[in-house]
């Protein structure tokens, strides 16, 4: 295998490991967050209309 080949290989284990270490978000707050959003109860500079 080619240098980048290896490379690209440890990268993958890496994220791989990672994925496998962090928790998971529970999918009723996934749902409460984006109600959330989606009804403006969370406004930033960024999100308002220009």
């Amino acid at each position: 295998m080619g240098e980048f080949a290896e490379r690209l290989k440890g990268l993958a284990s890496t994220r791989n490991e990672l994925k496998q270490k962090s928790r998971s978000i529970p999918r009723d707050v996934c749902v409460a967050a984006r109600k959330g959003i989606e009804e403006g109860e969370v406004t930033h500079k960024v999100d308002k209309e220009k």
